[in-house]
């Protein structure tokens, strides 16, 4: 927790503001998984890692929704 909040700190003095949300994207529901896939902007990734998150994202919404 303390490191979440450390970074959550890091991040809000880095931008200078604070209605940043920070999300374990571990343990997200598919609907949110699914909002931050469509509506989100990447700052930093390797190796493809956002295309694939997407991908997984989508495919868990779309099972959740049957």
């Amino acid at each position: 927790m303390d490191q979440k909040l450390n970074l959550l700190t890091d991040i809000i003095f880095f931008f200078g503001r604070d209605g940043i949300d920070l999300v374990d994207l571990s343990i997200g529901t598919p609907l949110l998984l699914y909002e931050i896939a469509c509506e989100s902007n990447v700052l930093y990734e390797e190796n493809d890692s956002y295309l694939r998150f997407k991908v997984k994202a989508g495919a868990r919404y779309a099972h959740a929704k049957n």
